[in-house]
C-alpha cells in the first residue's frame, strides 16, 4: 500500500515483521556497525516523512505550513501523525526546555523481541532524528534510552541538540536522573 502526495513522493508501508527481519539481517551481517547502517537508512527518509507531515497537517487543519500550527497543538499533532503512520502508540512531550521525549508503546521495531541487551529501534532513531531536524530547522540528534525489547515498559527516545544529548548520555552513564536534570535545567 502506498500514499502519494502532491510532490509525487511515495510513502511505502511495510509490515513490522519486515522491519524486524531487515534489522536482524543487517546486524547479523555487519555486527556492531549494523545499528549505524540502520540509523542512516532511517535518517534518509526523514525529509520525505516531513513532507507527508506537512500534507497531513494541511488536510486536517487547512494550514499550509506546519510551522504555522499553534504551539499548543504541535506536540499532540506530531504524536498523532507518528502513531497514525505506524511507529507505535507515540506520545511526544517536552522534557525541560531542551529535549523532546518520544515515547512509544508497541514499538514496531521492538515488538516481539525479548531479552535484548541494548535498544533495538535503530531505524526509528534515524527516522526521528531526520524528521525532527526537518521539522525544527536545526540539527536534532536522537538517542534511545529505553526499549521494550530490553524489558522496559516503553521505548523512549530523546531528541535534542547533539550537545545536550551528549550531556544526557554522560548523566545516564554516571547513574544520574537525566529527567530531573533536564527538568531543573542543569544539563
Amino acid at each position: 500500500m502506498t500514499e502519494t502526495d502532491s510532490k509525487n513522493s511515495v510513502l511505502v508501508q511495510l509490515a513490522p515483521s519486515a522491519l524486524r527481519a531487515l534489522r536482524k539481517s543487517v546486524v547479523d551481517v555487519t555486527g556492531e556497525h549494523g545499528a549505524a547502517h540502520l540509523q542512516q537508512a532511517g535518517y534518509s527518509s526523514g525529509s520525505e516523512l516531513f513532507a507527508h507531515y506537512q500534507q497531513w497537517i494541511c488536510e486536517r487543519t487547512g494550514i499550509d505550513n506546519a510551522e504555522d500550527l499553534d504551539a499548543s497543538y504541535f506536540l499532540p499533532a506530531v504524536s498523532e501523525f507518528l502513531t497514525e503512520i505506524g511507529w507505535g502508540s507515540i506520545t511526544v512531550s517536552a522534557l525541560g526546555g531542551a529535549v523532546l521525549s518520544i515515547d512509544s508503546l508497541r514499538s514496531v521495531e521492538a515488538a516481539q523481541e525479548q531479552g535484548a541487551q541494548a535498544p533495538v529501534c535503530h531505524i526509528a532513531t534515524g527516522v526521528f532524528a531526520s524528521f525532527f531536524t526537518a521539522l525544527g530547522g536545526d540539527v536534532f540528534a536522537v538517542m534511545q534510552v529505553q526499549c521494550e525489547a530490553m524489558g522496559d515498559p516503553r521505548c523512549r527516545f530523546l531528541a535534542g541538540s547533539p550537545a545536550i544529548l551528549q550531556k544526557v548520555f554522560e548523566a545516564i552513564n554516571s547513574g544520574e536522573d537525566y529527567e530531573a536534570k533536564l527538568a531543573s535545567g542543569s544539563l
